[in-house]
């Protein structure tokens, strides 16, 4: 059965397929979301960028796009509409692409973040959409989602280095046209989705004023604990880069990086990428699927500080395995539960805050995702810094110190309020 709004004509009407074609899409913009931290040490090469241009490079994605979806949110519940979502899958597909056509750091700092602010427009309303169309199956269809892109995410950073190397940056731009492909499938699926159940301002207003208080202050604790984990994401990103060019500067017995020892920095990089990425899939869909709301609380809390774990050793891989030993072999895995530690919890707290705010889901998925995103910007910087100043081991330390941080500040969620009972509106009950 198919039906026809006021804008024209849309997919056929089952939920499962508009889920289906919006999780396809984040699969898609992740793809070209993840493809550009792989790259950096071909870019730096390529440009003649310095360490900290690099590192600029890789927080202009969680500052821009972080930034762009709450605004892109609170537009879309503002005035009623899903649009920003398609238009930011088109930027997205278009400008990333390009970034080999860049002849300097400030045409790639341009080319990138109008890439960045599409990625940013697309996830708020995506997310919110599917989390409308799975109804009481919403922490699901929120971590299926998340599981979509990550599964483009950890594509995208594994295909990158492979596709560089055998046909060039320019080359990218070929990708252009499937992802416009892509934007208006999603046009048509999510463009007639309500943004909400009727009556759910009237039930939020209805409430004790200090429950209305107590619920945004909730959200607000959760959206702090998921900017300092994405700060944890950002730092990792660039210390697993990092990583790998000290690991082929070892092996040659370098002390400089030549074009032959980018490349294969880059090589190495792209599948620690990728393991970070396939951790955090396998964590979101795991624990976002599987943990009733009364645990999301303890999760919330304990998951970040046994999650430093991971962090630790891989910078300590060097000091803790035996000589001969196959280091990249061992680390990928270790790469898996540092992605799990930072990112495992991304579909709980999404979850929970649209459960929180049912008025409101739009912008509180922009706050979870891409505020968050925001907030954490400066996690390259800082994991840098600490690189350059003391040492690469110290950075993978305070990174973990920074992770267990943000499970502790979950002791201030109220406990009233983590559970199926709190929510005003049996839709969205888990």
């Amino acid at each position: 059965m198919t039906h026809a709004s006021e804008n024209g004509p849309t997919l056929p009407s089952a939920p499962g397929l508009r889920i289906g074609v919006t999780v396809v899409c984040h699969t898609i913009v992740d793809f070209f979301a993840f493809m550009i931290v792989p790259l950096l040490t071909v870019i730096e090469g390529r440009l003649e960028l310095t360490p900290s241009q690099g590192a600029t490079l890789i927080a202009v994605q969680p500052l821009i796009a972080g930034l762009a979806q709450p605004v892109t949110a609170w537009f879309s519940d503002r005035f009623d509409t899903r649009m920003p979502g398609v238009v930011g899958i088109a930027l997205t597909v278009i400008s990333i692409p390009l970034i080999g056509q860049a002849e300097n750091y400030t045409q790639l700092v341009a080319i990138y973040a109008v890439g960045c602010l599409g990625i940013g427009a697309f996830h708020p309303v995506a997310v919110a959409s599917v989390g409308e169309l799975g109804t009481t199956r919403r922490s699901l269809a929120v971590s299926s989602f998340f599981v979509s892109g990550m599964i483009g995410g950890a594509a995208g950073s594994y295909v990158a280095p492979i596709w560089v190397k055998a046909w060039e940056l320019e080359s990218l731009a070929i990708l252009i046209a499937p992802g416009l492909l892509a934007a208006i499938l999603l046009s048509f699926a999510i463009r007639p989705i309500k943004h909400r159940t009727h009556d759910a301002h009237e039930t939020h207003a209805a409430l004790p004023r200090e429950e209305r208080r107590a619920r945004w202050f909730a959200v607000w604790i959760l959206f702090a604990g998921a900017g300092l984990r994405s700060a944890v994401h950002a730092a990792c990103a660039l210390l697993i880069i990092r990583w790998g060019e000290q690991f082929v500067l070892a092996r040659a017995s370098a002390t400089e990086l030549t074009e032959k020892l980018e490349g294969e920095a880059t090589l190495i990089a792209g599948p620690m990428t990728a393991a970070l990425v396939v951790g955090m899939a396998l964590g979101g869909f795991t624990i976002g699927s599987t943990i009733r709301p009364r645990y999301e609380r303890r999760m919330l809390i304990a998951f970040p500080i046994l999650g430093a774990i991971p962090i630790v050793l891989f910078g300590r891989l060097e000091q803790v395995l035996p000589e001969g030993a196959p280091i990249q072999v061992i680390a990928f895995p270790i790469a898996m539960l540092m992605g799990v530690a930072f990112a495992g919890l991304i579909p709980t707290g999404v979850s929970l805050a649209q459960r929180t705010l049912p008025h409101r889901t739009s912008l509180v998925s922009g706050l979870m995702l891409g505020g968050s995103w925001a907030a954490g910007a400066w996690g390259p910087d800082f994991a840098q810094t600490i690189t350059s100043q003391v040492s690469l081991r110290s950075a993978f330390d305070a990174t973990a110190g920074v992770l267990v941080i943000s499970g502790l500040l979950m002791l201030l969620l109220p406990k009233a309020l983590c559970g199926p009972s709190h929510t005003p509106s049996a839709r969205d009950n888990d």
